[in-house]
């Protein structure tokens, strides 16, 4: 954990590989040392794996997609009240004592990834027994994704995009492919699957750039791994009622593993 700390002076946690003294300067998605919250609630319409979750929306994303339906707190990292890991523990634990049904702790925003050495520091004070759950576009180091294995239950994958063209024009992520997949494939090596859900939010006009190689990939390589199609777009674009029945005819036809 002291480790992934340095990067707050030299921020290599994702693949935006920015390098910059975050104490002073600002990097591709503007978060300082500093860790603002912008939002918290119980939530009860995620997966029945994580469903219901204790949801901590962290404020700031390294990611800019143009259809972002929370850009407002995604791309502004100060959003919010500025927490310590001591105090958002503390109110971790609160929330759990209130609320016993819940079965998950989830980091989410925006994206955790910009504050991740202080999320681990987090969890290290929460005194209750739960589940957490990482819930991220992924878009982080492999270096990174290693070290932080131990200390989240599920990871929860944001898988977006199905091509690097896709990837850069609507959420500036170059090389996006290469490491989601190499990222993802860290679990089969380890052996962690299990840990493993993905997330795949079906867009208008994306079926066969973004949504057939994604399918295609998992039929591949991760088969087995829980993957939930998520149909409720909410850019100005809407999917049609074929769209969403071509999409999950699709996945069926390819034996994925669909969880809701």
């Amino acid at each position: 954990m002291k480790k992934l700390f340095t990067h707050y002076e030299n921020c290599a946690l994702c693949e935006h590989n920015c390098f910059v003294n975050r104490k002073t300067d600002e990097g591709f998605c503007k978060a300082s040392e500093k860790m603002f919250v912008a939002s918290e609630m119980v939530h009860v319409s995620e997966e029945v794996l994580i469903n219901p979750t204790y949801a901590i929306f962290i404020s700031g994303c390294n990611a800019r997609c143009n259809f972002c339906y929370n850009s407002e707190t995604a791309f502004n990292p100060q959003k919010g009240v500025e927490v310590s890991p001591k105090l958002l523990a503390k109110q971790i634990d609160f929330r759990l004592l209130q609320n016993p049904e819940v079965k998950t702790v989830s980091f989410l925003g925006g994206d955790p990834i910009p504050h991740l050495p202080k999320i681990l520091e987090t969890i290290s004070f929460v005194k209750t027994k739960t589940s957490f759950v990482f819930n991220s576009n992924f878009f982080l180091t492999q270096k990174v994704l290693k070290k932080i294995l131990p200390f989240f239950d599920i990871f929860l994958v944001d898988y977006k995009f199905g091509n690097d063209f896709c990837a850069e024009k609507i959420a500036q992520l170059p090389n996006y492919t290469q490491v989601l997949q190499q990222n993802l494939l860290v679990f089969q090596k380890q052996k962690l699957l299990e840990k493993l859900l993905v997330r795949h939010l079906l867009m208008p006009k994306h079926f066969d750039c973004c949504f057939v190689p994604i399918v295609d990939w998992f039929a591949k390589n991760l088969d087995k791994v829980n993957f939930s199609l998520l149909l409720q777009f909410a850019g100005s674009q809407k999917l049609s009622e074929k769209d969403k029945f071509l999409a999950l005819t699709y996945a069926e036809s390819k034996k994925l593993k669909l969880v809701f």
